[in-house]
């Protein structure tokens, strides 16, 4: 369970958190991740997993580190990731989850597209055929126009 009422607003790290955890659902609702700057492999092979909603995640905007932070997640169909903004380091941040059909990103304040997480030469991406990258409404022009989501753009929709 989330935060298992501990008090966790001085964490630093979650790196491998909750990796390799058989659970069929991670709450996550109390953790506090406001002082967070790497998330390294937090939900790596997670494979029992359907749907991560980490869109409650009050993160800072200098969360630096997401390496692998996905990876692994073979069972994945749903990502809300929609509380992250760009990330300096995130090698293989969603790779090998092939059941991947939405993953929604981008804050509704944003005001412009957020780094590309999903770089087509990242070395076996594992990303599947289709998959649907919701957006907040206003952006999704931006989005399509923006260069790093070129590979992207038939799969990039407006958040509902």
């Amino acid at each position: 369970g989330g935060g298992g009422g501990f008090d966790t607003s001085q964490i630093t790290t979650t790196i491998s958190m909750f990796e390799s955890s058989e659970a069929q659902s991670i709450d996550i609702s109390g953790l506090d991740v406001s002082n967070v700057h790497e998330m390294d492999r937090m939900f790596a092979l997670c494979s029992n997993i359907k749907s991560l909603d980490l869109s409650s995640f009050n993160v800072n905007e200098y969360m630096l580190q997401a390496d692998g932070m996905f990876d692994g997640c073979t069972n994945l169909e749903v990502l809300d990731i929609s509380s992250l903004g760009n990330l300096e380091q995130c090698d293989r941040f969603i790779s090998d989850c092939d059941s991947l059909s939405v993953i929604k990103i981008g804050k509704d304040s944003d005001t412009e597209p957020i780094f590309c997480y999903f770089k087509k030469d990242n070395e076996a991406s594992g990303y599947p055929e289709g998959f649907q990258i919701q957006v907040p409404a206003h952006l999704v022009d931006a989005y399509k126009a923006d260069s790093s989501w070129a590979d992207y753009v038939d799969q990039i929709v407006p958040r509902p």
